[in-house]
């Protein structure tokens, strides 16, 4: 990798941990409170969503340009898509770790399975993201 690239990867991943950081603590906050964690999942994922935008247009792919909406477009989509396995991953994990075989009693508390959930749901949301953020939302 060339190290233009890798100074772009290190940055990404910056931004992703600030992301991240919005994201979970909201997470924590909202389900916490009571709120389902799918719900708090579309709204955790949204303010990281808003900060990823920003940050890594600006700042990690260095965009100089006006923003389009075919690009804004685009981000929505690889974000909508992320959101859509997040909660996918969520929902599978919090039904394999929570229910019994014989039905839908919970024997797991609140942490092995949300947390078991969010962390899945991360690593394969990053997986698919960051590809498609760097090669077709901000492609120079």
């Amino acid at each position: 990798m060339k190290k233009p690239h890798i100074l772009q990867f290190l940055k990404y991943n910056a931004v992703g941990i600030l992301n991240t950081t919005i994201d979970i603590t909201t997470f924590a906050i909202l389900t916490a409170m009571g709120l389902a964690a799918e719900i708090s999942q579309i709204i955790s994922y949204t303010l990281g969503m808003a900060n990823s935008y920003l940050l890594n247009r600006y700042w990690t792919f260095a965009k100089k340009e006006t923003p389009t909406h075919k690009e804004a477009l685009r981000f929505i989509i690889v974000n909508l898509t992320g959101l859509a396995i997040s909660i996918a991953t969520i929902s599978l994990t919090k039904i394999t770790l929570g229910s019994t075989e014989t039905g839908n009693t919970m024997i797991a508390k609140w942490p092995v399975y949300t947390i078991a959930g969010k962390a899945l749901a991360m690593a394969l949301s990053i997986g698919i993201t960051f590809p498609l953020n760097k090669n077709w939302v901000f492609k120079k």
